[in-house]
């Protein structure tokens, strides 16, 4: 396992089990309980980073989005923080999200081009590209041709 899955999957396993506490703990205690989970943890662990108000947040949405462990260190640990982030805020639809990261590994997008393609809405796009092809092809051709870019964009 390199540097960046073990570091993803500590991560996912944090934000697990934050998730799990934050949930027991937000009955009656009101929206302040992750406030005071980071100032607590501050104090505990002086030394670490990462245990802010919005991080703690960002943890326990990437463990509620993401709790099969084995699509997080097969997938997503080979992409980073920011374009995880991404995935998270911009798709509700989890095989949306599952979509984009696939395509984000397969094709090296960047944080940017991800963000870019998720505006463009490439995943509700995939298969509907306008062609010719029944216009100008025989109908076996045409069919043919259809089928192999429709395979194309969706791998």
């Amino acid at each position: 396992m390199n540097a960046l899955t073990a570091n993803l999957a500590a991560q996912f396993a944090k934000g697990s089990e934050l998730e799990k506490t934050i949930r027991e703990n937000l009955k009656g205690r009101g929206a302040k309980v992750i406030d005071r989970l980071s100032y607590d943890l501050h104090e505990a662990f002086p030394d670490m980073k990462g245990f802010s108000s919005r991080n703690l947040k960002y943890m326990r949405a990437f463990a509620t989005a993401w709790p099969d462990k084995a699509i997080v260190q097969e997938l997503l640990a080979q992409l980073s923080w920011y374009q995880n982030l991404a995935l998270l805020e911009k798709i509700k639809d989890g095989d949306a999200r599952i979509w984009y990261a696939r395509q984000t590994r397969a094709h090296g997008w960047s944080h940017n081009i991800l963000k870019h393609q998720i505006e463009l809405r490439l995943y509700e796009r995939q298969g509907k590209l306008t062609n010719n092809f029944s216009l100008t092809l025989p109908p076996a051709e045409s069919d043919m041709a259809t089928q192999i870019f429709s395979s194309q964009i969706s791998q």
